[in-house]
């Protein structure tokens, strides 16, 4: 996995980027609303935009000014819940074990309540739920010919729990060796080498991690998708996130993906074009917006203008349709909106909506005026139908497959069943 770090960096040194390294950024410099640099240990570095790659409560909390942070407030930012934090075990061992697999995941008998444990009651619990990593098993170079290098995680409660790590550590890497070797990996403290630990105070102290939790914010439903803080920062013009406090989240694939919504965002806004982002059709909003605001204008009132044609045509196909029918289209595989526009269940109806509703089919009225997810597309198999329960809300999706053309697609989507 640091390969990954390595090949950044070296990519950034080769296109004339410098890196220094022990040098703790003490502030991001702000002046009328713009990010124009830091002041790190070594001085003031000028810069035309900042990219921080520190958690999101830490950065706006510590390294820009109050007065310059509307959104981000101290407020908002001591009422974010943030994930679990983890206890770390890194072992050389004498000796190998090769009914190990690359990953082995442990659970706990009581994983529920160990859950409660952790995010609940913050305590630390007398039982565990293991992720143990065996690297040698893909790549024996991590360890020397006949010896085992493994990696133990332990999900526990981040510093709001009452924990005092600095007495508990020794005690827990403890209980963890015993627990391993009755598990099944016999003679393990006998042949320790190496048994170096990673607690919640570590990932405060060397990461900045607020609560030392191990994935930043808890992508909880109010902490989710828009919810999260920005790549592209809402309250300074040239200030952008990385990492696993914005989008998509935690995670090494979620990490480097929100690198690449980050520079995504830089692209459209310092209309930088690349033949990588050239060519990647996510990035065409970023090439079709390289000709200025004036650009970007006209694409969006382009795309208005087409919404409202195709809920013209959705209207009038609905009000037309067959009792027998209903939804009947040519290209059956578009959906259609939810509630349609002549049902008595849509929150904003449009002119003549009366006289649609009096042309509109039976099935019409009778899935307005019910709690159940009612829709006739004659065109699809409906093959799923997922309810996902967040909170109080409930959004069920339905897909299916087109008889006609084997194509699959979304047939409808509602919520608050």
């Amino acid at each position: 996995m640091y390969s990954l770090v390595e090949a950044m960096a070296r990519l950034f040194m080769e296109i004339g980027g410098r890196i220094h390294t022990g040098t703790p950024v003490q502030r991001i410099v702000v002046q009328k609303g713009k990010a124009v640099g830091v002041e790190a240990a070594d001085g003031f570095h000028p810069a035309e935009l900042v990219v921080s790659n520190a958690d999101p409560g830490y950065t706006y909390q510590h390294l820009v000014d109050p007065a310059w942070r509307r959104r981000w407030t101290d407020r908002r930012i001591a009422r974010l819940h943030y994930s679990m934090s983890c206890f770390l075990l890194y072992l050389g061992v004498r000796r190998t074990y090769p009914q190990l697999l690359h990953h082995t995941l442990i659970l706990s008998p009581r994983y529920r309540e160990l859950i409660e444990d952790i995010f609940e009651r913050k305590v630390l619990a007398p039982d565990f739920s293991l992720y143990l990593h065996a690297p040698t098993r893909t790549d024996p170079t991590m360890a020397p010919p006949g010896c085992e290098s493994l990696y133990v995680l332990a999900p526990v409660p981040h510093l709001q729990a009452s924990v005092d790590w600095t007495e508990e550590a020794p005690r827990y890497a403890g209980r963890l060796l015993e627990f391993l070797e009755a598990w099944g990996l016999e003679g393990l403290q006998e042949n320790l080498e190496v048994c170096h630990y990673f607690t919640p105070e570590d990932f405060a102290r060397h990461l900045n991690a607020p609560y030392g939790s191990a994935f930043s914010i808890e992508p909880r439903l109010t902490q989710t998708a828009y919810f999260r803080p920005h790549n592209r920062s809402e309250d300074i013009r040239g200030l952008y996130l990385v990492g696993a406090g914005t989008h998509p989240g935690a995670g090494l694939p979620g990490v480097v993906l929100s690198a690449e919504a980050t520079a995504w965002a830089i692209a459209q806004d310092y209309n930088v074009t690349s033949p990588s982002t050239a060519a990647s059709p996510r990035h065409k909003p970023a090439a079709r917006r390289a000709g200025g605001a004036s650009a970007g204008r006209a694409v969006r009132k382009r795309r208005r203008e087409a919404n409202r044609a195709r809920a013209r045509r959705g209207a009038t196909a609905h009000a037309e349709d067959p009792p027998g029918g209903r939804f009947s289209r040519t290209d059956s595989t578009r959906a259609v909106p939810w509630p349609a526009p002549c049902c008595p269940r849509s929150r904003s109806p449009g002119p003549g909506v009366r006289a649609r509703r009096a042309r509109c089919p039976s099935q019409c009225a009778k899935s307005a005026g019910s709690r159940s997810y009612r829709r006739i597309v004659p065109d699809f198999d409906v093959i799923a139908v997922v309810l996902i329960v967040a909170g109080l809300d409930h959004h069920a999706v339905t897909g299916g497959i087109n008889r006609r053309t084997g194509r699959s697609g979304v047939v409808g989507a509602r919520w608050g069943l």
